[in-house]
């Protein structure tokens, strides 16, 4: 016999429905965003609107992330280089989850992206994906590079790298 839960649990258990219902939504708001954010690049929406630049066109958006140049791109790369030659609906794009298709985005630019790396993604956790890639951060070696997590072009000095991350966190607790 299964107990009934308690009036906590089950206010606790509403709120983590919800909010995951509300995960889902914003999976489904990012990828179209990425859609349209590519749309408008390449359609140069911004010189139409009498803009500088694409970048101004994004920052007059007003996306709620802090970095919403560099979000944005990401959100395109997702679009146009995992979402658009995998094949795969919003629905099973959404069940990876924007920040694992991010991380994919260095395979998927490189042509290397697969179906059993788009599988993997789907079932590990963001930290096991991170992993799998290569893209943590080693121990502060000189002699160590890395290529970037974001990006997947760029190589950086593991030192560094270390240290501007240590430095945002260290800001952080501060």
């Amino acid at each position: 016999m299964v107990s009934q839960p308690t009036a906590v649990e089950a206010e606790a258990l509403k709120v983590k429905l919800h909010i995951q219902q509300l995960s889902r939504v914003a999976q489904f708001s990012f990828l179209e965003m990425g859609k349209l954010l590519k749309q408008a690049r390449d359609d140069a929406h911004w010189s139409v609107l009498s803009m500088e630049s694409f970048r101004e066109y994004v920052e007059e958006l007003d996306l709620p992330v802090s970095a919403s140049y560099s979000w944005a791109t990401r959100l395109i790369g997702v679009y146009e280089f995992v979402a658009l030659p995998s094949g795969l609906t919003n629905e099973q794009l959404a069940e990876i989850g924007i920040s694992k298709l991010v991380r994919l985005l260095p395979l998927a630019r490189n042509g290397q992206l697969t179906p059993e790396w788009l599988d993997k993604a789907k079932e590990m956790s963001d930290r096991d994906l991170r992993e799998e890639l290569g893209h943590t951060f080693p121990d502060a070696n000189p002699q160590e590079s890395i290529i970037c997590p974001r990006c997947g072009g760029e190589i950086l000095n593991a030192r560094w790298v270390s240290g501007v991350y240590a430095e945002r966190i260290k800001g952080r607790s501060d």
